[in-house]
């Protein structure tokens, strides 16, 4: 039956067809095109209130990313939380339970006893040498990466018989000429180099 006589009602009651009249075939149904053009929603038809959409999920369900749809692609677009805090003194990561963002307190510690271990907000770890002078001139101060500092005191001894070697705190080592004197009138007293003291009878 065509509808070219009198006007067919090709109403089907449904609203999720489009309900046309064909001069030759009569009644046509054609499903009705939800599309709304939005690549990030889903798009449907119920049979009770027509088309409708509903935002296409992205949900990955992980608690340190911020998900999104794509308005150009439709894709989702799943972006890590940004913990960053800006502080080179600590380690920014993200609680997979919580997604909360958590910052622990770097560890500076280089294992070496020689340098003092800080952290600069900007810079990060920083490991300056220790100064190991303890001002004291008779000691050799150096710095044992296991021990950290070590002073050691010098030895004085310049292996001159003639001389009484001691040690400065402040000036170091000092060599005095050595007093061979023994009291006695009748002894000629010298220091010879390599011997010491000896003791000759005047005549």
């Amino acid at each position: 039956m065509g509808c070219s006589n009198y006007m067919l009602d090709c109403d089907d009651n449904d609203v999720c067809t489009e309900d046309l009249c064909d001069s030759e075939k009569g009644c046509q149904y054609q499903q009705l095109s939800c599309d709304d053009d939005d690549f990030c929603t889903d798009d449907f038809c119920d049979g009770s209130i027509g088309c409708y959409s509903t935002p296409h999920s992205c949900n990955d369900y992980r608690a340190c990313t911020r998900d999104s749809c794509d308005p150009l692609k439709g894709t989702c677009v799943n972006t890590l939380n940004d913990c960053n805090d800006f502080d080179a003194c600590t380690e920014d990561s993200c609680d997979e339970e919580t997604g909360n963002c958590v910052h622990s307190q770097i560890l500076c510690n280089d294992d070496d006893l020689c340098t003092a271990d800080t952290c600069d907000h900007t810079d990060g770890c920083t490991h300056k040498e220790l100064a190991c002078d303890d001002q004291n001139a008779c000691t050799e101060d150096n710095c044992d990466p296991e021990i950290g500092c070590v002073h050691r005191w010098i030895l004085c001894d310049d292996y001159n018989p003639c001389t009484d070697d001691r040690c400065d705190v402040e000036e170091g080592c000092m060599y005095s000429v050595h007093s061979c004197d023994d009291e006695n009138a009748c002894t000629e007293d010298v220091c010879r180099e390599y011997v010491g003291c000896v003791h000759s009878t005047v005549d």
